[in-house]
């Protein structure tokens, strides 16, 4: 009796997206320009700063006068 399941790249990044969103620890994804395109509940809750204002924009505007800022460029 076969029981594996078989889904598409579509329903997988659905999952995956799910997970990332849900799971207890910060999580984001960001381009080479160091702009934000994913961040989760949890960075929602570490921060307090929403997913709705830190996507698309760039380390620097989310946190522009911190050391830790500085020292990486």
């Amino acid at each position: 009796m076969d029981t594996s399941i078989s889904l598409s790249a579509t329903q997988c990044g659905v999952i995956l997206h799910e997970l990332a969103r849900h799971m207890r620890d910060a999580f984001f994804v960001m381009d080479s320009s160091l702009r934000y395109l994913f961040w989760n509940q949890a960075s929602e809750k570490i921060t307090g700063i929403s997913a709705e204002h830190a996507i698309g924009k760039s380390l620097d505007e989310l946190f522009p006068e911190t050391d830790a800022i500085q020292r990486a460029k």
